[in-house]
Protein backbone atom coordinates (compact mmCIF):
# COMPACT_ATOMS: atom_id res chain seq x y z
CA UNK A 1 0.00 0.00 0.00
CA UNK A 2 2.69 2.27 1.07
CA UNK A 3 4.84 1.26 -2.52
CA UNK A 4 1.43 2.35 -4.52
CA UNK A 5 1.08 5.72 -2.57
CA UNK A 6 4.62 6.59 -3.24
CA UNK A 7 4.46 5.39 -6.99
CA UNK A 8 1.36 8.03 -7.35
CA UNK A 9 2.20 10.68 -5.54
CA UNK A 10 5.55 10.66 -7.42
CA UNK A 11 3.72 10.55 -10.84
CA UNK A 12 1.32 13.21 -10.15
CA UNK A 13 4.28 15.15 -9.62
CA UNK A 14 6.07 14.14 -12.48
CA UNK A 15 2.68 14.99 -14.40
CA UNK A 16 3.03 18.30 -12.55
CA UNK A 17 5.78 19.29 -13.50
CA UNK A 18 5.43 18.28 -16.59
CA UNK A 19 2.34 20.96 -17.27
CA UNK A 20 4.57 23.28 -15.52
CA UNK A 21 7.21 23.82 -18.04
CA UNK A 22 4.81 23.09 -20.84
CA UNK A 23 3.08 26.15 -19.59
CA UNK A 24 6.00 28.10 -19.25
CA UNK A 25 7.27 26.88 -23.01
CA UNK A 26 4.28 28.40 -24.20
CA UNK A 27 4.73 31.86 -21.99
CA UNK A 28 7.93 32.12 -23.31
CA UNK A 29 7.19 31.51 -26.79
CA UNK A 30 3.89 33.97 -26.40
CA UNK A 31 6.81 36.18 -25.34
CA UNK A 32 8.89 35.95 -27.88
CA UNK A 33 6.21 36.30 -30.73
CA UNK A 34 5.05 39.85 -28.86
CA UNK A 35 8.45 41.03 -29.03
CA UNK A 36 9.22 39.69 -32.34
CA UNK A 37 5.91 41.24 -33.51
CA UNK A 38 6.89 44.55 -31.76
CA UNK A 39 10.36 44.76 -33.56
CA UNK A 40 8.77 43.58 -37.02
CA UNK A 41 6.21 46.37 -36.92
CA UNK A 42 9.18 48.80 -35.94
CA UNK A 43 11.34 48.05 -38.99
CA UNK A 44 8.42 47.96 -40.89
CA UNK A 45 7.12 51.57 -40.17
CA UNK A 46 10.86 52.61 -41.14
CA UNK A 47 11.42 50.71 -44.27
CA UNK A 48 7.43 51.33 -45.95
CA UNK A 49 8.15 55.18 -45.13
CA UNK A 50 11.50 55.20 -47.06
CA UNK A 51 13.75 56.55 -44.33
CA UNK A 52 16.11 53.46 -43.99
CA UNK A 53 18.42 54.83 -45.85
CA UNK A 54 18.52 58.37 -43.69
CA UNK A 55 18.40 56.70 -40.70
CA UNK A 56 21.66 54.76 -41.45
CA UNK A 57 23.41 57.67 -43.16
CA UNK A 58 22.86 59.90 -39.39
CA UNK A 59 23.73 56.32 -37.63
CA UNK A 60 27.18 56.17 -39.64
CA UNK A 61 27.81 60.29 -39.55
CA UNK A 62 26.85 59.53 -35.11
CA UNK A 63 29.53 56.98 -35.08
CA UNK A 64 31.89 58.15 -37.25
CA UNK A 65 31.97 61.20 -34.94
CA UNK A 66 32.41 58.52 -32.16
CA UNK A 67 35.45 57.07 -33.02
CA UNK A 68 37.27 59.95 -35.12
CA UNK A 69 35.97 63.66 -33.30
CA UNK A 70 36.38 66.33 -35.80
CA UNK A 71 38.84 68.44 -35.03
CA UNK A 72 38.45 71.83 -33.37
CA UNK A 73 40.44 75.11 -34.01
CA UNK A 74 40.29 78.79 -32.93
CA UNK A 75 38.25 80.49 -34.79
CA UNK A 76 39.15 83.56 -37.19
CA UNK A 77 37.53 86.98 -36.20
CA UNK A 78 36.16 88.63 -39.11
CA UNK A 79 33.33 89.78 -37.40
CA UNK A 80 31.81 93.27 -38.62
CA UNK A 81 33.05 92.05 -42.43
CA UNK A 82 31.25 90.64 -45.02
CA UNK A 83 33.55 87.60 -45.00
CA UNK A 84 32.86 86.96 -41.51
CA UNK A 85 28.87 86.90 -42.13
CA UNK A 86 29.49 84.38 -45.00
CA UNK A 87 31.93 82.96 -42.41
CA UNK A 88 29.29 82.82 -40.02
CA UNK A 89 26.05 81.37 -42.49
CA UNK A 90 25.60 77.59 -42.97
CA UNK A 91 24.50 77.28 -46.54
CA UNK A 92 23.60 73.77 -48.11
CA UNK A 93 25.63 75.36 -51.48
CA UNK A 94 29.09 74.76 -51.14
CA UNK A 95 31.58 77.92 -49.44
CA UNK A 96 33.87 78.49 -52.98
CA UNK A 97 30.21 78.42 -55.09
CA UNK A 98 28.82 80.96 -53.05
CA UNK A 99 32.21 82.77 -53.00
CA UNK A 100 32.76 83.00 -56.73
CA UNK A 101 29.23 83.99 -57.67
CA UNK A 102 29.18 86.41 -54.84
CA UNK A 103 32.33 88.20 -56.57
CA UNK A 104 30.74 87.77 -59.75
CA UNK A 105 27.41 89.46 -58.98
CA UNK A 106 28.40 91.98 -56.56
CA UNK A 107 32.46 92.38 -56.92
CA UNK A 108 32.34 95.05 -54.22
CA UNK A 109 30.22 92.89 -51.58
CA UNK A 110 32.85 92.16 -49.20
CA UNK A 111 33.27 95.54 -48.12
CA UNK A 112 30.27 95.69 -45.81
CA UNK A 113 30.10 99.09 -45.56
CA UNK A 114 28.86 99.58 -49.30
CA UNK A 115 24.95 99.01 -48.29
CA UNK A 116 25.56 101.26 -45.11
CA UNK A 117 23.60 104.46 -46.86
CA UNK A 118 21.54 104.95 -43.81
CA UNK A 119 23.86 106.11 -41.25
CA UNK A 120 21.42 104.94 -38.74
CA UNK A 121 21.56 101.10 -40.01
CA UNK A 122 23.24 99.29 -36.92
CA UNK A 123 25.16 96.08 -36.97
CA UNK A 124 22.54 93.90 -36.97
CA UNK A 125 20.74 95.08 -39.74
CA UNK A 126 23.63 95.06 -41.94
CA UNK A 127 23.85 91.60 -40.94
CA UNK A 128 20.33 90.63 -41.71
CA UNK A 129 20.87 92.41 -45.48
CA UNK A 130 24.01 89.85 -45.94
CA UNK A 131 22.71 86.95 -44.28
CA UNK A 132 19.46 87.41 -46.90
CA UNK A 133 21.47 88.05 -49.97
CA UNK A 134 23.42 84.25 -48.76
CA UNK A 135 20.03 82.64 -48.51
CA UNK A 136 18.61 84.17 -51.71
CA UNK A 137 22.02 82.73 -53.78
CA UNK A 138 21.70 79.68 -51.71
CA UNK A 139 17.82 79.28 -52.39
CA UNK A 140 18.49 79.55 -55.88
CA UNK A 141 21.58 76.94 -56.41
CA UNK A 142 19.13 74.52 -54.59
CA UNK A 143 16.75 75.17 -57.07
CA UNK A 144 18.90 74.86 -60.46
CA UNK A 145 20.55 71.48 -58.74
CA UNK A 146 16.90 69.85 -58.57
CA UNK A 147 15.59 71.20 -61.60
CA UNK A 148 17.19 69.81 -64.50
CA UNK A 149 15.32 71.07 -67.69
CA UNK A 150 17.77 74.53 -66.19
CA UNK A 151 20.64 74.33 -68.28
CA UNK A 152 23.48 75.87 -65.59
CA UNK A 153 25.87 77.65 -68.30
CA UNK A 154 22.65 79.87 -69.39
CA UNK A 155 20.99 80.16 -65.79
CA UNK A 156 21.66 83.39 -64.29
CA UNK A 157 21.34 85.39 -61.15
CA UNK A 158 18.58 88.40 -61.41
CA UNK A 159 18.92 91.55 -59.74
CA UNK A 160 15.12 90.37 -58.27
CA UNK A 161 15.92 87.83 -55.47
CA UNK A 162 18.39 90.00 -54.07
CA UNK A 163 17.82 92.20 -50.93
CA UNK A 164 17.09 95.63 -51.78
CA UNK A 165 20.07 97.33 -50.46
CA UNK A 166 22.35 95.24 -53.00
CA UNK A 167 19.82 96.61 -56.44
CA UNK A 168 22.29 99.22 -57.14
CA UNK A 169 25.59 97.40 -56.57
CA UNK A 170 24.80 95.37 -59.78
CA UNK A 171 25.93 96.93 -62.74
CA UNK A 172 23.55 94.47 -65.11
CA UNK A 173 19.92 93.09 -64.16
CA UNK A 174 20.97 89.17 -64.76
CA UNK A 175 24.36 87.80 -64.01
CA UNK A 176 25.51 84.50 -65.61
CA UNK A 177 26.78 81.67 -63.08
CA UNK A 178 30.74 81.93 -63.38
CA UNK A 179 32.21 78.73 -64.01
CA UNK A 180 33.15 77.19 -60.74
CA UNK A 181 29.20 77.39 -59.88
CA UNK A 182 28.56 75.59 -63.07
CA UNK A 183 30.85 72.63 -62.05
CA UNK A 184 29.26 72.36 -58.69
CA UNK A 185 25.48 72.15 -60.26
CA UNK A 186 26.66 69.42 -62.42
CA UNK A 187 28.44 67.69 -59.48
CA UNK A 188 25.60 67.86 -57.57
CA UNK A 189 23.26 66.45 -59.94
CA UNK A 190 25.35 63.49 -60.54
CA UNK A 191 25.49 63.17 -56.77
CA UNK A 192 22.10 63.25 -56.90
CA UNK A 193 21.16 60.65 -59.19
CA UNK A 194 23.60 58.05 -57.60
CA UNK A 195 22.09 59.37 -54.06
CA UNK A 196 18.15 58.48 -55.18
CA UNK A 197 20.03 55.11 -56.66
CA UNK A 198 21.49 54.37 -53.39
CA UNK A 199 18.55 55.17 -51.18
CA UNK A 200 16.20 53.00 -53.68
CA UNK A 201 18.79 50.25 -52.97
CA UNK A 202 18.82 50.25 -49.21
CA UNK A 203 14.76 50.96 -48.96
CA UNK A 204 14.64 47.45 -50.90
CA UNK A 205 17.25 45.81 -49.46
CA UNK A 206 15.06 46.60 -45.73
CA UNK A 207 11.72 45.78 -46.99
CA UNK A 208 12.99 42.50 -48.03
CA UNK A 209 14.61 41.97 -44.59
CA UNK A 210 11.14 42.93 -42.95
CA UNK A 211 9.62 40.59 -45.13
CA UNK A 212 11.75 37.71 -45.01
CA UNK A 213 11.38 38.14 -40.77
CA UNK A 214 7.57 38.44 -41.43
CA UNK A 215 7.41 35.00 -43.55
CA UNK A 216 8.84 33.51 -40.68
CA UNK A 217 6.17 34.99 -37.90
CA UNK A 218 3.69 33.75 -40.10
CA UNK A 219 5.18 30.46 -40.25
CA UNK A 220 5.89 30.35 -35.80
CA UNK A 221 2.37 31.63 -35.35
CA UNK A 222 1.39 28.62 -37.42
CA UNK A 223 2.80 26.00 -35.46
CA UNK A 224 2.35 27.95 -32.20
CA UNK A 225 -1.55 27.42 -32.78
CA UNK A 226 -1.84 23.47 -33.99
CA UNK A 227 -1.53 21.57 -30.94
CA UNK A 228 0.12 19.03 -32.73
CA UNK A 229 3.83 20.60 -33.73
CA UNK A 230 5.63 21.68 -30.74
CA UNK A 231 8.30 23.85 -32.55
CA UNK A 232 11.60 23.82 -29.94
CA UNK A 233 12.31 27.22 -28.39
CA UNK A 234 15.50 28.31 -30.21
CA UNK A 235 13.34 28.34 -33.60
CA UNK A 236 11.53 30.89 -32.10
CA UNK A 237 14.47 32.81 -31.61
CA UNK A 238 16.56 31.86 -35.12
CA UNK A 239 13.86 31.46 -37.04
CA UNK A 240 13.46 35.25 -38.03
CA UNK A 241 16.60 36.20 -38.19
CA UNK A 242 17.20 32.54 -40.46
CA UNK A 243 14.03 34.38 -42.81
CA UNK A 244 16.45 37.75 -42.74
CA UNK A 245 19.76 36.41 -44.09
CA UNK A 246 18.07 34.72 -46.56
CA UNK A 247 15.96 37.26 -48.19
CA UNK A 248 19.35 39.29 -47.92
CA UNK A 249 20.75 36.19 -50.15
CA UNK A 250 17.96 36.38 -52.28
CA UNK A 251 18.37 39.93 -52.67
CA UNK A 252 22.33 39.66 -53.20
CA UNK A 253 22.20 37.10 -55.69
CA UNK A 254 19.16 38.85 -57.72
CA UNK A 255 21.29 41.71 -58.21
CA UNK A 256 24.55 39.35 -59.04
CA UNK A 257 22.38 37.56 -61.62
CA UNK A 258 21.12 41.15 -63.07
CA UNK A 259 24.80 42.16 -63.30
CA UNK A 260 25.44 39.38 -65.41
CA UNK A 261 22.72 38.71 -67.94
CA UNK A 262 21.37 42.10 -68.57
CA UNK A 263 23.15 45.41 -70.02
CA UNK A 264 21.18 47.84 -68.06
CA UNK A 265 21.94 49.19 -64.80
CA UNK A 266 20.72 47.96 -61.40
CA UNK A 267 17.62 50.70 -61.28
CA UNK A 268 15.76 49.16 -63.98
CA UNK A 269 15.50 45.99 -61.81
CA UNK A 270 12.35 45.01 -61.05
CA UNK A 271 11.77 44.69 -57.37
CA UNK A 272 8.60 43.17 -57.41
CA UNK A 273 9.14 39.33 -57.47
CA UNK A 274 11.26 39.84 -55.12
CA UNK A 275 8.92 40.78 -52.44
CA UNK A 276 7.37 37.60 -52.90
CA UNK A 277 10.87 35.81 -52.79
CA UNK A 278 11.36 37.79 -49.77
CA UNK A 279 8.27 36.47 -47.91
CA UNK A 280 8.07 32.87 -48.73
CA UNK A 281 12.39 33.56 -47.63
CA UNK A 282 10.61 33.13 -43.86
CA UNK A 283 7.48 31.30 -44.59
CA UNK A 284 9.48 28.31 -46.78
CA UNK A 285 12.91 28.23 -45.86
CA UNK A 286 13.95 25.35 -46.54
CA UNK A 287 12.65 25.43 -50.59
CA UNK A 288 14.31 29.03 -50.78
CA UNK A 289 17.33 28.04 -49.51
CA UNK A 290 17.57 25.30 -52.47
CA UNK A 291 16.16 27.70 -54.73
CA UNK A 292 19.39 30.17 -53.34
CA UNK A 293 21.67 27.53 -53.89
CA UNK A 294 20.49 26.67 -57.66
CA UNK A 295 20.33 30.41 -58.61
CA UNK A 296 23.92 30.92 -57.72
CA UNK A 297 25.39 27.93 -58.96
CA UNK A 298 23.83 29.26 -62.55
CA UNK A 299 25.01 32.72 -61.36
CA UNK A 300 28.26 30.94 -61.41
CA UNK A 301 27.99 29.27 -64.29
CA UNK A 302 26.68 32.03 -66.63
CA UNK A 303 29.87 33.99 -65.48
CA UNK A 304 32.32 31.46 -66.38
CA UNK A 305 30.99 30.98 -69.85
CA UNK A 306 31.10 34.59 -70.48
CA UNK A 307 34.31 35.05 -69.51
CA UNK A 308 35.27 31.70 -71.74
CA UNK A 309 33.72 33.50 -74.22
CA UNK A 310 35.48 36.31 -73.97
CA UNK A 311 38.86 34.75 -73.85
CA UNK A 312 38.08 32.64 -76.94
CA UNK A 313 37.07 35.85 -79.17
CA UNK A 314 40.36 37.73 -78.16
CA UNK A 315 42.30 34.78 -78.96
CA UNK A 316 42.65 35.28 -82.64
CA UNK A 317 43.74 39.28 -82.70
CA UNK A 318 46.37 37.85 -80.86
CA UNK A 319 47.71 35.20 -83.44
CA UNK A 320 46.47 37.45 -86.29
CA UNK A 321 50.31 39.49 -85.98
CA UNK A 322 52.57 35.72 -86.62
CA UNK A 323 50.36 35.10 -88.90
CA UNK A 324 51.49 38.16 -90.69
CA UNK A 325 54.79 37.81 -90.06
CA UNK A 326 55.01 34.51 -91.51
CA UNK A 327 53.27 35.64 -95.07
CA UNK A 328 55.87 38.16 -94.78
CA UNK A 329 58.94 36.20 -94.21
CA UNK A 330 57.72 33.93 -96.92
Amino acid sequence: MFKFQSHYKFGVMDIRSKWKMAYIKIMIKSLVIMCWSGALIFLASIAFSGQASSILDSAAREFGKWVDPPLTSERVELDGTAVGYLYDFDPVTSFHTLLSTLNKVIPTWIDANVIAHDTHMTEEMRKAYYYALFDAIDEHFIAVVQDKSIDPTKDTISRDILPKPFHDLMSQDQVTLPELAVNYVKQQRLKNDSLDLKVKLVNDFFIMLVLGAFGSLVFLLKGFLKAETDQSLIAYFVRPLLGMFLAMAVFLIDMLTHSVISNSGIEMMRVEPLYILGFAAGLLSEQVYTLVLQQLENVIEKSKSSENNSSATTAPDDKSPDKDTQQISH
